[in-house]
């Protein structure tokens, strides 16, 4: 052996190593062929007295050599020597090549099995050959399940399924594809997979396998479902925005013309009732615009002390007007105390999606939609199967149907957001998720009972409200107060109609008013006579001036109290209306009488706490 044990260069002519190497053939040296080639070149090393080298070849490559040599005898190796040494390079060439074509397979595994894809190999034939770990995942099938198994085994979703079939001809037609797909996986709910499946050809253009990579998008259109559902709320907002400001205008009209012929009438008589049942309509048409509102507009939800039997009745009223009139419903109230705190609208929102759900249940003769509400105190043994309850005294809402009934395997999923069983256009998955979450926000619990073919019951609670007795509520009597005046009351409006029934009512409860249906000339006045005028009613949304922008130019004239009053409106919130100055902010429509009332509260420096809510 050489003590020298540093790396061979192929290009060193003293190696006769190296001259194998770059001559690319075997080499069988005498001493005398040794002398020979080490003549002119040097020696590298102790020279030898036999040398036998053959080349590792890999596809016409050198990759390397193979050398025996003799340091004693000059006749060692002879050419069957040379054949045998030969044949062994072949094979350790071989074995040196597949070695390190193991580790590019294994760096090319490890790859694929740590994607970020899930990933599924077949065969020109259709039989699936290799799954990788995100495949697993995203489907939930195991490896094992899935191998040796044809093409059609894959979990696709009927509705895919024909597409998959169309695609699969052709990619094996040398065409790659690119499409979603819905697979069901094997724990059971629908994911929606981007799926890409191309053909892999050989050498010779022959179809050897098929490969397909795939990313879970379930959640991603999820999300974008969401925003456009977003979009289409905010869109409908602001319409709502326009239509309830008109509407509100109309109503307020309507309600001060109704308050002004009930003024001219006896009580009591025929014509005086009929007016009272047109400001009670007027009332619910009210309350029904303010609930549109708080759906559209998405705002920050306010509790309230109410009655919760008039507003689940009013919820029932307004099923009626869209539910099919083949369905019967059956209203039961049995509780005699029925006050909770809760946000209005939200209570309508439990009603209506609960109402809107048994629907599609009822489609048949005979349909009966339920709704009850009664009062239900919990015993300590009866609370151990409600752990969310905090309370004992609860009201219980209960909407029940003979409908077709949710099959159990699916009930414990019915609270899921976009969890549905309806087609894409009969609903979104969203509606009882909604309502689980209302009703957790209210500190209550809700309970499902159903049985295929014979109906679906939902049963709410919500905790009941009990009034301070140390604070008891001030009777109607008790809170009438003088609402009449001398002082000069500005109102501005673009609604001719409203300017008209503001000034009359306030003129027979004394007070001067100088309305004003254009607020460039209502500003141009108040210059003129700022000292002459004790308060300012003034609407939000007018052509040429918004009444925010009115408010600010008179108040920078003078310290004046300002009411802004609007039927629907973004330009500016309570709490930045009464930063700028403004005394209060009234809600369309309002009755003279409530108006009065505030414009006496504030001209006898009577009012509420600013951080209390606006009047209404």
């Amino acid at each position: 052996m050489n003590e020298d044990a540093s790396p061979i260069e192929a290009d060193d002519n003293t190696s006769l190593t190296a001259q194998i190497i770059s001559e690319a053939r075997t080499l069988l040296l005498d001493n005398s062929a040794i002398a020979t080639r080490t003549k002119n070149r040097g020696f590298m090393g102790i020279q030898c007295q036999n040398f036998l080298g053959a080349p590792l070849m890999l596809s016409g490559k050198v990759i390397g050599a193979m050398v025996v040599q003799s340091y004693d005898r000059g006749d060692l190796y002879d050419e069957e020597d040379k054949l045998l040494l030969e044949s062994i390079s072949e094979q350790i060439a071989y074995a040196l090549h597949k070695k390190q074509a193991d580790e590019n397979i294994n760096v090319l595994f490890q790859a694929i099995e740590q994607a970020g894809e899930g990933i599924v190999i077949f065969s020109p034939q259709g039989t699936i050959q290799y799954v990788n770990t995100i495949f697993e995942r995203i489907t939930s099938y195991r490896r094992l399940e899935l191998l040796d198994k044809p093409f059609e085994y894959l979990p696709f979703d009927v509705s895919s399924r024909k597409e998959m079939q169309q695609s699969w001809l052709r990619v094996r037609s040398s065409q790659p594809w690119r499409g979603k797909i819905d697979m069901i996986r094997k724990d059971g709910p629908k994911i929606t997979l981007d799926m890409v499946v191309k053909p892999v050809i050989d050498n010779d253009g022959r179809l050897s396998s098929i490969i397909a990579s795939c990313k879970d998008v379930t959640y991603e259109i999820l999300r974008e479902e969401q925003q456009k559902r977003t979009q289409r709320l905010e869109a409908i907002g602001r319409l709502t925005g326009g239509i309830a400001h008109d509407f509100n205008n109309i109503l307020s009209a309507v309600i001060g013309y109704a308050e002004l012929a009930g003024d001219d009438m006896l009580p009591g008589s025929d014509a005086a009732m009929n007016l009272i049942e047109v400001l009670k309509s007027a009332g619910r048409a009210k309350e029904m615009i303010s609930q549109l509102i708080s759906f559209s507009r998405q705002e920050e939800a306010r509790t309230e002390v109410l009655e919760l039997v008039d507003h689940v009745k009013e919820s029932v009223r307004f099923l009626r007007s869209y539910l099919p009139r083949s369905i019967k419903i059956v209203e039961r109230y049995t509780s005699e105390r029925c006050t909770v705190i809760a946000v209005p609208g939200q209570i309508h929102q439990i009603i209506i999606n609960l109402g809107t759900n048994a629907m599609h249940a009822l489609q048949r003769d005979g349909a009966i939609l339920e709704l009850a509400v009664e009062t239900v105190s919990f015993c300590s043994r009866d609370m151990q199967g409600y752990p969310e309850l905090e309370q004992c005294q609860y009201l219980k809402i209960i909407v029940a149907d003979n409908g077709t009934g949710i099959d159990s395997s699916i009930l414990d999923h019915i609270f899921d957001p976009y969890f549905t069983t309806k087609s894409a256009n009969e609903g979104t998955g969203l509606g009882l998720s909604i309502v689980h979450s209302i009703v957790q926000a209210h500190h209550g619990a809700i309970r499902v009972s159903s049985e295929a073919g014979k109906g679906t019951t939902f049963t709410i609670f919500l905790p009941l409200y009990t009034p301070d007795a140390w604070h008891p509520v001030a009777t109607e009597e008790e809170e009438q107060t003088e609402i009449g005046g001398e002082e000069t009351i500005m109102f501005v409006d673009d609604e001719p109609a409203l300017v008209n029934v503001f000034r009359q009512g306030l003129m027979r409860l004394g007070y001067k008013v100088e309305g004003f249906t254009d607020p460039r000339k209502a500003h141009e006045h108040f210059v003129k006579n700022h000292d002459k005028i004790d308060l300012v009613v003034t609407d939000t949304t007018m052509p040429y001036m918004s009444g925010v922008d009115l408010a600010e130019k008179m108040l920078a004239i003078r310290d004046i109290p300002v009411i802004i009053c609007t039927g629907f409106t973004t330009l500016i919130s309570v709490e930045d209306a009464r930063s700028k100055g403004i005394r209060d902010f009234v809600m369309k429509p309002f009755k003279i009488r409530d108006i009065a009332t505030r414009i006496r509260e504030i001209l006898s420096g009577k009012e509420d706490d600013e951080t209390g809510p606006p009047a209404q």
